[in-house]
């Protein structure tokens, strides 16, 4: 993701599967050389789970960095947020604050997709209760949610139950905001469908 100043913010892990992953941002100058005064040394560390890796960079209007992280294991998927300052310390009271949230809404993991909103962000995706194996869909219940760029909850989330999908891209279109998801089992074709932020199907898509 690029900055203002030309600068670029990555994220990555050390390749080393399974148990030993570890996730972190960087910021390259604009010559391409390692900036040492971001993080620790030139390394922000991120969340980690098992097989996990830097799934999308997103940067708020002021500067903050919001990272997703996603991780899965034998039937075990899961998403996971960091926000980072400009200087890539963390975000105080972030992570506990939305572990509250999905602690409220009882869930174990989460499957989703971010999207900058103004000086927050939002998520759109499934709230799951428990791991499942690769052929059936677990139940879930799709979840909108807003927040600010400290991780407080703005307004009521937007629940409803769902067949299970895999929520892929989530864009602005007009006013509302429009995510685009496949389907979770491996099937031929593929089934894609397109819904707003509400979770109202838009079925001229």
């Amino acid at each position: 993701a690029e900055r203002l100043d030309g600068s670029v913010v990555v994220g990555g892990d050390n390749g080393g599967g399974g148990c030993c992953t570890v996730n972190s941002a960087a910021v390259l100058t604009r010559s391409g050389a390692l900036d040492k005064s971001f993080g620790i040394d030139g390394r922000a560390s991120l969340p980690t789970g098992a097989d996990s890796a830097v799934t999308a960079i997103a940067l708020q209007p002021e500067g903050r960095i919001l990272i997703e992280v996603g991780a899965g294991h034998m039937g075990c998927w899961s998403e996971d947020l960091a926000m980072l300052t400009p200087s890539g310390q963390q975000v105080p009271g972030f992570n506990s604050r939305l572990g509250k949230f999905w602690d409220s809404l009882g869930f174990t993991s989460w499957m989703g997709t971010m999207f900058v909103d103004g000086d927050g962000f939002g998520l759109v995706g499934y709230g799951l209760d428990d791991c499942y194996d690769n052929q059936t869909a677990p139940p879930a219940t799709r979840v909108s949610a807003r927040f600010d760029s400290t991780g407080t909850l703005r307004g009521e989330p937007v629940r409803a139950s769902a067949a299970f999908m895999v929520p892929s891209l989530a864009f602005r279109s007009g006013s509302d905001l429009r995510v685009v998801q496949s389907d979770y089992l491996d099937r031929e074709p593929m089934a894609v469908s397109a819904y707003s932020f509400t979770g109202r199907v838009d079925a001229a898509f």
